[in-house]
């Protein structure tokens, strides 16, 4: 006998007993309710008939609508019990709603609402997460904002966006979802035990921004936030055991990125006495409803997992694995939830391998039984869109190498993992580049892109120690600028979608796209909104684009065809990626067998296509030349921390006397820390929650911390005083002889030489390698004791194949128009004179702009009208890590920031050369391998060449070698590369002549500069052509 039943009595008991519920059994109680009323036993059965008794109504009347809404109010309750998956019927019953249900919007809304109430974690797809979306909005346009419906719909719509983000791999949906939960938590209708829950949750939100930063003290300020919220919940809640797994995990990402700082892992005491038996951990879970206990395992087998690698505890390993496979046994393979915990499953069994937490005769099987569930997890993810694939794909690639390695003495089965993981490992790389188009606003980019450099050392060195030279470059340039690559793609996307018949959404993806025209005042000012297409946008562009045949070269990087095709066209030798090896880091990995310092490499692509690498053993980031000099700095930069603080003269430091052209700039030069090997992206980073594994807070995958992490790029803050300028010029010093005898020596000497003409390189610095002038690397001299490199070889910088290859496809613009600025802030006397002596003895028919004049408007006015345009900037210049601006030049009234030159849709078309005669123009904000920099921006807006610096440079010598430099371009006719290479000798000729037409205050100078001052002329460097 069937049971009957009033849909709307029962949303009312519903209703009555929600206000009570507190505990797990509370909302156990609520599904078995509706189950009850409705006379079933299980959430299948309970839908089934509600839809049918829907589907019996006459169609379009409002009895219709009314029901449908009725049965969306139940679904979420009868989903606590078991997943029911019908996209079709709920499709349907949303149209009814709509459509027929009452007029009254408020009803509507409230279905919107309840429908959300307890979550939508049943949708695994961006696009029904995107429809969810769709209709909050829709019902959210008929209440005006600070009403109670339109609060809680905006409530919903938050959440649902930190959902979003989390499978999509948007930061800005979450980012800004959380923005907007903390606001609405204000609110004066919320109950105070409301209001707790909800600080907790924001807390569990911030720690996972404060972990994708890697910052480390708001990490620790948001755990302190959340145990006060622990303290308040009741013992019973629902929401506590969540909450108490949620904060063991973020005590453990705490400790890890305590060890990236220190090298050593030292477990965090807070909380370590009041971890909850499993036992105990499993009765709670047993409380809840079936499906959502799934959840609850996975993220209680998290914790218990992080808890017992910190403690090196074998059996509190294997009571993880027991939590996961519980979890496993209750979801089915086509749930996202299931993809989620089998992956997490196979890093826990690589790690019981890898780190020794098994006995040795067990260590085989778990690395088999890990590799299994990778591949099968790696398999279900479908590609680079699924935000679990490239984090799932470098572990499996990272277990394969593994394997290979306790095989050495069977070449067959060690060969057969080796060429696995190189395979394996070259593919996940491609997930990096697809995360980095997604993102919305450098800042965002920059974050996801950290994890990049370090995967692509380390599948690099994998390949070569096979010896697969080509597979070698594919990797390194996999980890290089990918946010310059996001911005250069931008602008191809609407012409692709053209091509592909999509009109509309290409004028979308312009119209998001587009930085508007701001007012002088406003403009390029230091809060102005992230500019393009958001996110949500990206991922629709995205997948349409999964149909252009031009789809691969968004993911791919050149091939070694490609590039030599690029150094053909730009009259370069060779490319030159310099690859460190890992230095020893102490702590937790010393005693692992095998565990080694690998020797540093340089990677050569030849204009002829050809690939080979040379060893470089003493090439390692713990060089002792390479650690002082990032401790003591160049004169005028404090070491890794607040530049110009007892600077020398030089451009911008506001002190009388004292002008460096870099005020109030931040916090110095990029440095890895110590980190761990692999650069933390292997198992124990896995294992640990690192960003970018994808078991980071549970079922969220997050972009890794890379070597940049926290503040400084990692750098420890100096104690004590600044070092004395001659301590910074001898760092200097020696870091050149280092640099000369570890790379560039053994280098050179392997390139040919022309008859009459030095060879031409390209570098790419790997990593911290980037800190290094190469070009003044010390080498054995001709006419003195020793000189320099960039007396041997022609030496320009590039930050990726995949940007040298974009700049060598673009023409001269075959005239020349001129914009020369100079001193734009008025306290840098020699960049005016700088300035005025270059445009009135070279470019007397260009315009010179100065105080007053030179404001952003004009100069990207001037940007916008040149053909051909060569642009001098002596100014100040500013870099500030990792912020929404991480770089711009200080002019007159406003900033011109790195960021707008690469976020908006305007190119600069035709701009032959940019001189950026300002501090650390050359000096990236977002780490270094992302190379992101003012120099590097202008590459991107359209520029053929720039000229940047890597230091706070000095006014007087400056203005000297900018001035030679367009000397040897306008006198000489030599390129902008070799014309400063040219102006860089002449400085260090002691005996050197001004030339004539040299303006007399300049002339005074001439004997002033000391050559063997490395300071004076080896902080510039040249890209482009």
């Amino acid at each position: 006998m069937t049971t009957p039943y009033d849909p709307q009595a029962l949303l009312w008991e519903i209703e009555q007993r929600t206000r009570g519920v507190v505990s797990g059994e509370d909302l156990a109680g609520l599904a078995a309710l509706v189950l009850d009323r409705l006379g079933c036993t299980t959430a299948r059965q309970a839908y089934d008939r509600l839809y049918a008794d829907w589907a019996g109504l006459p169609r379009g009347g409002v009895a219709s609508g009314l029901r449908a809404g009725q049965v969306l109010s139940l679904l979420p309750l009868l989903r606590l019990e078991g997943p029911l998956a019908d996209a079709r019927q709920e499709e349907e019953l949303w149209q009814a709603m709509w459509e027929h249900g009452p007029a009254d919007e408020t009803w509507k809304a409230n279905v919107v609402v309840k429908h959300s109430a307890w979550g939508l974690r049943h949708l695994t797809d961006p696009e029904q997460l995107e429809a969810a979306l769709a209709r909050i909005e829709r019902a959210r346009a008929a209440h005006p904002p600070g009403t109670r419906i339109r609060e809680n719909l905006d409530m919903a719509h938050a959440g649902l966006r930190t959902y979003l983000g989390q499978l999509g791999g948007g930061e800005d949906d979450f980012d800004t979802a959380v923005d907007d939960m903390a606001r609405l938590a204000e609110s004066s209708d919320l109950t105070p035990d409301q209001r707790l829950v909800m600080a907790a949750q924001i807390a569990l939100l911030r720690i996972h921004q404060a972990f994708r930063r890697a910052d480390e003290p708001a990490l620790a300020e948001q755990i302190q936030v959340l145990e006060a919220a622990l303290n308040r919940l009741p013992a019973d809640h629902m929401d506590r055991f969540a909450f108490e797994s949620h904060l063991e995990a973020a005590r453990g990402s705490l400790t890890y990125l305590r060890a990236q700082r220190t090298g050593r892992f030292e477990p965090a005491a807070e909380g370590a006495d009041a971890a909850t038996p499993t036992q105990e951990i499993r009765r709670r879970i047993a409380t809840l409803p079936v499906n959502a206990q799934a959840d609850k395992l996975a993220e209680a087998a998290f914790a218990v997992g992080q808890r017992a690698l910190l403690a090196m505890d074998h059996q509190g390993m294997l009571e993880s694995l027991a939590l996961r496979e519980a979890a496993l046994d209750l979801l089915e393979p086509d749930d996202d939830r299931w993809i989620r915990v089998a992956g997490g499953l196979g890093v826990s069994h690589c790690v019981m391998a890898d780190l020794e937490l098994a006995p040795p005769a067990d260590r085989a099987l778990h690395l088999d039984q890990g590799i299994a569930w990778l591949r099968h997890t790696l398999r279900l993810t479908g590609g680079p869109h699924h935000p679990l694939w490239g984090g799932t794909g470098f572990n499996l690639a990272k277990a394969y190498r593994l394997r290979g390695d306790a095989h050495a003495h069977d070449s067959r089965v060690r060969r057969l993992n080796y060429d696995a993981s190189r395979r394996v490992g070259l593919e996940c790389l491609r997930a990096d580049a697809w995360s980095s188009l997604l993102q919305s606003g450098t800042a965002h980019a920059a974050q996801t892109a950290r994890m990049a450099g370090g995967q692509a050392l380390d599948v690099a060195r994998w390949c070569l120690a096979d010896g697969a030279h080509t597979d070698a470059v594919r990797a390194l340039d996999a980890g290089r600028g990918l946010v310059l690559h996001a911005a250069t793609v931008a602008t191809t996307v609407p012409d692709m979608l053209r091509e592909l018949g999509r009109p509309e959404l290409a004028r979308e993806w312009q119209d998001a796209g587009s930085v508007p025209e701001l007012g002088e005042e406003m403009l390029f000012a230091a809060q102005t909104a992230v500019a393009g297409p958001s996110s949500r946008l990206r991922r629709r562009v995205l997948e349409a684009l999964a149909g252009s045949p031009r789809h691969q070269a968004l993911l791919d990087v050149p091939s070694p065809a490609d590039i030599g095709n690029a150094l053909h066209a730009l009259g370069a030798t060779a490319l030159v990626y310099l690859v460190p090896g890992d230095g020893a880091v102490p702590g937790l990995l010393d005693s692992r067998p095998g565990f080694r310092s690998d020797s540093g490499a340089a990677v050569v692509v030849t204009a002829d296509g050809t690939t080979r690498s040379l060893d470089l053993p003493d090439l390692t980031l713990d060089a002792p030349p390479l650690t002082t000099y990032r401790a003591t700095g160049t004169p005028g930069r404090a070491a890794d921390g607040p530049h110009d603080a007892g600077a020398a003269a030089g451009r911008g430091t506001g002190i009388p006397g004292a002008a460096t052209r870099a005020p109030d700039s931040g916090t110095g030069f990029p440095d890895s820390g110590t980190g761990f090997p692999g650069s933390g992206t292997g198992f124990l980073a896995s294992a640990m929650g690192a960003p970018g594994t994808g078991t980071g807070l549970p079922g969220h995958a997050t972009p890794a911390p890379g070597r940049d992490a926290g503040g400084p790029l990692g750098a420890e803050s100096p104690s004590g005083p600044a070092p004395s300028p001659e301590a910074s010029r001898h760092a200097l010093e020696e870091l050149c002889a280092w640099a000369g005898t570890a790379a560039m020596r053994p280098v050179l000497s392997q390139l040919p030489r022309g008859f009459g003409r030095v060879p031409s390189l390209v570098l790419v610095p790997m990593g911290d390698l980037g800190v290094v002038p190469w070009h003044a690397a010390r080498v054995p001299g001709r006419r003195r004791s020793h000189g320099y490199a960039c007396e041997e070889a022609a030496i320009s910088y590039t930050p990726s194949a995949r940007l040298l290859c974009e700049v060598a496809a673009r023409p001269a613009a075959g005239t020349r128009q001129t914009l020369v600025v100079g001193n734009p802030t008025r306290d840098l006397h020699h960049a005016g004179e700088e300035a005025e002596a270059v445009h009135r003895v070279f470019h007397p028919d260009g315009d010179l702009l100065g105080p007053g004049t030179a404001t952003p408007a004009a100069v990207t006015d001037w940007l916008r009208r040149q053909r051909g345009g060569l642009l001098h900037l002596a100014c100040h210049g500013v870099v500030r890590q990792g912020e929404r601006h991480s770089a711009y030049l200080a002019l007159s009234g406003g900033r011109l920031a790195a960021e707008e030159l690469t976020e908006g849709a305007t190119r600069y078309r035709g701009l032959d050369l940019v001189v950026l005669a300002a501090c650390r123009t050359n000096v990236s904000g977002h780490g270094y391998d992302e190379a992101y920099s003012l120099s590097t921006a202008f590459l991107v807006a359209g520029a053929r060449s720039v000229i940047g610096s890597l230091w706070p440079v000095p006014d007087e010598a400056t203005s000297l070698l900018m001035y030679m430099t367009h000397h040897f371009m306008s006198r000489e006719g030599l390129p902008p590369g070799r014309a400063l290479r040219s102006a860089q000798s002449w400085m260090l000729n002691d005996r050197r002549e001004a030339p004539p037409g040299m303006p007399d205050r300049l002339r005074a100078r001439v004997g002033d500069i000391r050559g063997d001052d490395l300071t004076a002329w080896a902080g510039f460097t040249h890209l482009g052509w």
